[in-house]
């Protein structure tokens, strides 16, 4: 099993490929369809030439955003969710193999359907450091969250949003 530059496991065995064969398939993170969806180059550059890429004063901030909200969200009301009940799931790590994809969602609502509550609805959160309008590449990251949580969590995953740090 191949190792990403993470650490974390980036291929499995089998299912793709020739019937009876052993065939490699890559697991990417969502972090990665977002940035190939934004620029490609970024991608390239973290896994084929991960030594070129700096770890820049912007990403720091961004992590100490993350870990910010992720505080305040532990205070916050469900108001800004327009929820009244839900139950909240931090820092959720999901993968499908379905979608060869991967990845750590912020933060998960699990919302209660119905009069029994029985059924789940799964609304993925994630936090961006910008007021600006989720664009096409943040749209895409969130849809991959919520297909990850329909094949691993069951049920069905309502709207995702993006939550400013």
């Amino acid at each position: 099993m191949e190792r990403d530059r993470r650490g974390m496991a980036c291929s499995y065995s089998g299912g793709v490929g020739l019937p009876g064969s052993e065939a490699e398939r890559l697991i990417f993170t969502v972090t990665d369809l977002k940035q190939y969806a934004y620029c490609p180059r970024i991608v390239f550059y973290t896994y084929c030439l991960p030594l070129l890429r700096p770890t820049t004063g912007k990403m720091e901030e961004g992590r100490l955003a993350h870990k910010e909200a992720r505080d305040r969200e532990r205070r916050r009301t469900l108001r800004i969710y327009g929820l009244e009940e839900a139950c909240r799931h931090f820092d959720v790590w999901a993968a499908s193999e379905e979608l060869g994809l991967r990845g750590r969602i912020d933060l998960v609502l699990e919302v209660a359907l119905g009069s029994s509550g029985m059924q789940r609805e799964w609304i993925p959160v994630d936090y961006k450091q910008t007021h600006r309008r989720a664009g096409p590449h943040l749209r895409r990251q969130l849809a991959a969250y919520g297909m990850m949580l329909e094949e691993t969590w069951g049920g069905w995953s309502g709207g995702a949003l993006s939550i400013p740090c």
